[in-house]
């Protein structure tokens, strides 16, 4: 089974998306044994050259790049040694922003970006320049998000960006061939791969952590069986 954890926030704030960073370390203990934990850049190779093998792999992401991710989350990576990927916003980066329900939301410093792969533990890569809903604008505009975003990424980190998480998990098939000639792969769909499911490198399912997944919650999302009746369920 592959599980791509998706989390946002790692604070005490309201936010929907935030957990506490004792909720954060006890997911990532429970996580550590089950599964061996491995970089993005690692599960996208080992997908693209199917060399999954028979071990459970997961991955730990982060998106849009809240201050706290470095604050909070990365001196619990730190502590159990577990990689991770932040797919930041380049253009909310040291900014401040409120989002329309009035929630104020704090984005790390180009200065934490550097820290955080000067630390070997945390990659970053792109969520887009502007955050937007990519199957609602234009291919030029699809272009420019990535471009733009990579641009800042190279200029600020000195790193090729070539990975990608869709603004909301928002993709089809013409955002999908806007962006494939810069990025190598995307994450984007709710889920997990179970073993023997071949997955499409530009829709790599993740799962979105939030206040609404208790410890209980979290335990069954470990587990295959638990997505086998979902889907069953479902049908």
């Amino acid at each position: 089974m592959i599980l791509n954890l998706c989390y946002h926030s790692v604070s005490y704030t309201d936010y929907m998306y935030s957990i506490s960073p004792e909720l954060f370390e006890r997911q990532l203990k429970m996580l550590s044994k089950k599964f061996k934990i491995i970089s993005v850049q690692e599960l996208v190779e080992r997908i693209r050259s199917n060399n999954l093998g028979k071990e459970d792999y997961a991955t730990v992401t982060f998106d849009d790049g809240l201050e706290d991710n470095y604050t909070n989350a990365f001196p619990i990576l730190q502590k159990l040694s577990i990689p991770a990927t932040i797919f930041i916003i380049t253009d909310l980066i040291g900014k401040v922003h409120t989002n329309p329900s009035g929630f104020e939301s704090r984005f790390i410093s180009w200065e934490h970006a550097r820290s955080l792969c000067d630390s070997g533990l945390v990659s970053i890569e792109s969520h887009t320049h502007t955050h937007p809903y990519l199957t609602t604008i234009p291919n030029q505009a699809i272009q420019r998000e990535v471009s733009n975003s990579k641009s800042l990424i190279k200029k600020e980190l000195g790193h090729v960006s070539k990975i990608l998480a869709y603004p909301k998990g928002d993709f089809d098939e013409r955002v999908i061939k806007n962006i494939c000639p810069t990025i190598d792969a995307a994450f984007g769909p709710s889920g997990v791969l179970l073993k023997g499911e071949q997955c499409d490198v530009y829709a790599i399912p993740r799962v979105i952590l939030s206040k609404k997944i208790g410890l209980v919650k979290y335990y069954a999302l470990l587990h295959p069986i638990s997505w086998r009746i979902k889907r069953l369920c479902c049908k």
